[in-house]
């Protein structure tokens, strides 16, 4: 994959080394050129290196790339690292003015005496954060950085306070915040806001029973308490004049510094909500009123639930990826747009049902050792979920188990893998089985299937998988011309693979079950 050449011996700070080059084979793989620093005393330990991004390389944003690191032997001989620059230019519009951004890292005061964890489960506990750690001074800073700061850097603030005063580039920056964030915080210093309304991409949407939808929400910061949260929506659909909402009341055991969703989670919630949802539509990524997810291809989505529902939730994250979830739910499930709850009875005669309810216990386990955490103000999608209905119209336990893995390939890209799993155990009406998650936008939802109706299977047990290939150019950046473009392949392939057991099929047992929507029918052997 790459070419190496010995260029020259050189003394890195008082090491004699070898200069090593390298270059990709092809200057448009994701890859680097670069130079590595060998030391010639036995060891061949690396002293220092610089990366480079090839002049071609087909990435995002990125125009040049360029990382030093450099290291250091402690005196039992061990190496650490003593400094890292990474310097990039980068751009919003490939050929527009571009963007310099410069960081350095200095690492010192190593200590190797610390108590080892005799497994991952010995990181269990929360994260200490002293205060002081980000609170320090100017001063502080001064006289506690192992390199000062030059001339040009210490004015950087001064320079974004000027940069401020212009009416542009404010627009400019708060335009970006409020894509990356979604949300628009109600004071224009953002460390003292104290609610910020959102998310913004919810806004307007719309659906075949309301219509055109409105909806405003948002959430309270840690700047009004860190440790009590209040967050939701009011949504009205102007065609069926209906006020729906969502109130969620957070209590955070951890002090936060912004929002509750912060890493690590120690919440204890309470919702309630009052909503519409699409039965079989389950955007996992995204909320469902998403106005990208909005505009639906094919045939129109006329069954859908206004579902009523109070809950109870607690959530726990441990520093070694483990996160526990637990709730209790009572709701109420109520028939509208073209979907009917007609339930069989014993005699073989319908009766119409406008709604049923039931109340949940659940709990849902999550492992992800290794994952870094991002602070985003969504939650986590969990690995092993188990769900028992005590009371209400029906009794059921529903189990499912999933596991995720991304498969690097170096340079020939990468693979995001999921497979799940799942079982209702006990015999329940349609609404309670399990439907595969389908997607009729014109956006690309994962896991969910494109081609498939909104309760066009139900199914009691299950297994299905979700495989995307991303191979990063590998081919089209090799050929003459396509190469130009900067295209890149994606591959997926995903699958459903269930079946419904006769104690759940209304044709061969029907008593006490709901009949079958129009076009609905059980998982079969049918690709």
């Amino acid at each position: 994959y790459y070419k190496y050449y010995i260029m020259d011996t050189v003394d890195v700070a008082g090491d004699k080394c070898v200069d090593l080059a390298f270059v990709p084979v092809n200057s448009q793989s994701y890859g680097f050129t670069g130079r590595l620093y060998i030391t010639l005393d036995g060891n061949y330990a690396v002293k220092k290196f610089l990366l480079n991004t090839p002049a071609n390389i087909n990435l995002n944003w990125v125009d040049k790339l360029r990382i030093e690191q450099e290291f250091k032997r402690m005196p039992d001989s061990t190496w650490v690292l003593a400094n890292e620059n990474t310097y990039v230019n980068f751009y919003i519009v490939k050929g527009a003015q571009q963007l310099y951004a410069h960081q350095l890292r200095n690492f010192d005061k190593y200590q190797f005496d610390v108590q080892n964890a005799d497994s991952i489960f010995g990181l269990l506990g929360p994260i200490h954060e002293l205060p002081e750690a980000t609170a320090q001074t100017d001063t502080f800073w001064i006289h506690n950085r192992h390199v000062p700061l030059k001339e040009k850097e210490s004015a950087l603030d001064d320079l974004l306070a000027q940069l401020r005063k212009v009416p542009a580039f404010n627009v400019i920056i708060k335009t970006a915040e409020i894509l990356i964030t979604g949300y628009i915080p109600t004071t224009a210093d953002k460390d003292k806001s104290k609610f910020d309304f959102g998310p913004m991409n919810t806004t307007f949407s719309a659906n075949h029973l309301e219509g055109f939808r409105m909806r405003v929400g948002g959430m309270t910061t840690a700047n009004l308490n860190p440790h009590w949260f209040g967050s939701g929506y009011l949504a009205y659909g102007v065609n069926d004049r209906k006020l729906k909402y969502n109130a969620k009341l957070t209590y955070s055991v951890n002090k936060k510094k912004y929002h509750e969703g912060e890493s690590p989670v120690n919440n204890i919630s309470a919702i309630q909500e009052y909503d519409v949802y699409t039965p079989g539509q389950d955007f996992l990524f995204t909320s469902k009123d998403n106005m990208f997810v909005a505009w639906k291809v094919g045939e129109p989505v006329t069954m859908m639930q206004y579902i009523r529902k109070t809950m109870l939730q607690y959530q726990k994250e441990w520093l070694n990826g483990l996160t526990l979830t637990t709730w209790a739910r009572n709701e109420n499930n109520e028939a509208a747009g073209t979907l009917r709850y007609d339930r069989y009875n014993a005699d073989g005669t319908l009766t119409n049902l406008k709604s049923f309810t039931n109340t949940e216990l659940g709990a849902q386990l999550r492992f992800a050792p290794g994952e870094r955490a991002y602070n985003g103000r969504e939650g986590k999608n969990s690995l092993l979920g188990l769900k028992n209905v005590l009371g209400g119209d029906f009794n059921y336990n529903h189990t499912e188990i999933s596991a995720e893995k991304r498969i690097w390939l170096s340079s020939f890209g990468h693979i995001d893998a999921l497979v799940t799993a799942g079982k209702v155990w006990d015999k329940v009406p349609f609404p309670l089985l399990i439907m595969p998650n389908t997607n009729q936008s014109i956006t690309i939802q994962p896991q969910a299937f494109n081609m498939m109706r909104a309760l066009e299977f139900v199914s009691d047990q299950y297994v299905s998988f979700y495989f995307t290939y991303y191979m990063k150019g590998w081919i089209l950046n090799r050929i003459p011309g396509v190469k130009w473009l900067r295209l890149r392949e994606v591959i997926s392939f995903s699958g459903f693979y269930g079946g419904l057991t006769d104690k759940n099929n209304p044709a061969l047992d029907p008593t006490g079950l709901y009949r079958f929507p129009e076009g609905t029918s059980p998982m079969g052997r049918t690709p």
